[in-house]
């Protein structure tokens, strides 16, 4: 069902420093596969959610370090994000960007929630706190922080990116050139912005579902329209 692309300015009140000894670690790109193929996954995840975490790892094998995936919104693809930072990044440092801070807020429950872990940072709003392995935040945040240089450009060895068609302008582009020791993996329901620009301009995609594949994949509930007659 699903095209497999591959193979076809935040001024916080609360600011914790991450300590030196957190930099980027190598990758764990065995175990993601070694849990891939041994099943060690999930047990209600979906085909297709599988079939990502396998395009995406072997994408990292053949030594791609900018990927991302397309699906159809409601179906799993923060979910797919919170299980590459367990099982890629387990003994780094994950950096998690989102467009806005309520979405921040929502992913930093969401990977507290699937990984049974409270190590999960928050940089949105007038919180900032980096000292944990995994931090969530915004993009403005982070584009503000990396022009100003407030951390070694090794620090993230791992960067997540959600609603990554909101990521395209050239300030927050330039996060990923600053940490640019990082793989970064991006989500998507909609690969172009609202100015047309493409997620595949800076990313290569690994998976691509479109709505309707959805539907047939029955993992999206298919639109109903009901005409409801009105007096004039």
């Amino acid at each position: 069902v699903g095209l497999k692309c591959i193979s076809q300015a935040v001024h916080p009140r609360k600011i914790r420093e991450a300590p030196a000894i957190l930099h980027s670690a190598k990758l764990d790109q065995d175990g993601l596969r070694r849990a891939i193929e041994e099943r060690e996954l999930p047990q209600d995840l979906w085909r297709q959610q599988i079939e990502v975490l396998q395009v995406l790892s072997r994408g990292l094998e053949q030594g791609e370090r900018r990927l991302y995936f397309e699906l159809p919104a409601g179906t799993g693809k923060t979910l797919i994000l919170a299980i590459l930072a367990k099982l890629l990044n387990p003994d780094g440092n994950t950096l998690v960007l989102t467009p806005s801070t309520h979405l921040s807020l929502q992913d930093q429950n969401a990977f507290r929630e699937t990984l049974e872990r409270k190590d999960v940072g928050l940089v949105a709003g007038f919180t900032a706190v980096f000292d944990q392995p995994i931090t969530v935040g915004t993009y403005t945040s982070f584009q503000n922080y990396s022009r100003r240089g407030m951390f070694p450009r090794d620090k993230y060895s791992l960067i997540l990116l959600d609603e990554v068609h909101r990521s395209l302008s050239q300030q927050r582009q330039d996060i990923g050139e600053y940490f640019d020791k990082a793989v970064l993996i991006g989500a998507t329901a909609s690969r172009e912005d609202i100015s047309g620009r493409s997620v595949s301009d800076v990313l290569k995609c690994a998976y691509f579902m479109s709505f309707l594949d959805g539907i047939k994949a029955g993992i999206v509930n298919p639109m109903r329209i009901h005409r409801i007659r009105m007096p004039m």
